[in-house]
């Protein structure tokens, strides 16, 4: 049976994509018998430091934060915990990008082995990329095996370039029933919208998302269209100025964050689910796994080096629009609305390439490879 040491930015209850991941992996593989326990190492939000028994198989240390510098939290109890336990496991399972846990990997390796998860590039911080760079190089040099979502990513990838012989790709799965539909707002959502072709989006509101491409999209769409946007960010506000300015108030409505209790509702009332992001920032796209478990279409757009696309690549779930092409957006939009697309048959897809539960296994066969 073997231990394993799961190495976070965070944990829950924040919930980010990476966070998700890790909370996925540690809960399906505590279940699993050749597991004899599976912690987390990660970082709090707060200056205290946090330990956490979930169960008798499970340990989480959250290490005390002092501030964060580049999206990127500082700790120096992180080093001292890690120097701490780093012995303890027979896998060693660290989700980047994490700069200090990259480094403390690197400069003090493990006995066990080592499994590197590569969520995404540095895309944006190029400088803190430059920096972090001698330490990422030495760990991927170091580490046993490492773990990609998708193969385009990992063709486009230049960090990886040099590693290949040693990537195995486990795509992201998610547990179809996270959630539980709000029956009284889904009813409401649909008779709100009884007469439009409903087309649903979320996320962050932030550039790499596209959703300024989503907006000016709605200038194509037929009158018994609407848009709904949820989430909130940065350029909320200039997404209103431009729904205004574009006279497009009675086709796209921003809805705001909307509650985990309600969220699924929303999925079901849609026709369709759009994810227009514009470049590899966005590497996988979750929300593309929680639209498909619901049995909706998707339209995503075609972004070089990224695994969006490769998501979607099958016509059973959707269609793949040019980049930043509002245009185009539409017309797969259209095209998706107007076309009958099989529930069952998006939701048994992903099933067998998205699951939870597989996404577990598959990890679990990378962690006896590199034991043996």
């Amino acid at each position: 049976m073997m231990k394993i040491l799961h190495v976070s930015k965070l944990y829950f209850p924040f919930m980010g994509g990476i966070e998700t991941v890790v909370k996925d992996l540690v809960e399906e593989q505590a279940k699993s018998l050749e597991v004899e326990r599976v912690d987390v190492l990660a970082f709090s939000e707060t200056n205290t430091t946090e330990k956490i028994d979930v169960s008798c198989k499970t340990n989480i240390i959250k290490s005390s934060s002092i501030f964060k510098f580049a999206s990127t939290d500082v700790s120096l109890s992180f080093p001292y915990h890690w120097i701490r336990v780093r012995n303890k496991y027979d896998v060693v399972h660290v989700h980047v990008p994490n700069p200090i846990a990259c480094f403390c990997l690197a400069v003090l390796p493990p006995k066990g082995s080592v499994v590197v998860h590569w969520h995404s590039d540095i895309v944006k911080q190029k400088w803190l990329k430059i920096l972090h760079f001698p330490f990422q190089h030495l760990l991927l040099s170091k580490s046993n095996r490492i773990i990609v979502t998708s193969l385009p990513y990992l063709e486009g990838s230049k960090d990886l370039r040099n590693f290949v012989n040693k990537v195995d790709v486990v795509p992201i799965g998610i547990d179809k029933n996270m959630r539980d539909e709000n029956l009284d707002v889904t009813a409401n959502l649909k008779n709100k919208y009884k007469d439009k072709k409903v087309v649903f989006a979320l996320g962050r509101h932030v550039g790499y998302k596209g959703f300024d491409v989503l907006i000016k999209s709605c200038q194509y769409l037929p009158d018994d269209y609407i848009v709904l946007l949820g989430g909130g960010g940065p350029l909320t506000d200039s997404y209103k100025s431009e729904i205004k300015n574009l006279g497009l108030e009675g086709k796209i409505e921003l809805v705001g964050k909307i509650p985990e209790s309600e969220l699924n509702s929303y999925y079901q009332a849609c026709d369709l689910f759009v994810l227009p992001s514009v470049d590899k920032a966005e590497a996988f796209g979750v929300v593309q796994l929680e639209a498909m478990s619901q049995g909706k279409p998707i339209v995503c757009c075609d972004i070089p080096g990224s695994g969006v696309p490769w998501v979607n690549s099958s016509e059973i779930t959707g269609k793949i629009s040019k980049v930043s092409s509002p245009e185009d957006l539409a017309e797969k939009i259209i095209q998706v609305a107007e076309h009958h697309y099989d529930r069952e048959e998006i939701i048994n897809y992903f099933e067998n390439n998205f699951s939870r539960h597989n996404m577990s296994l598959e990890t679990l066969r990378v962690y006896n490879d590199v034991i043996n």
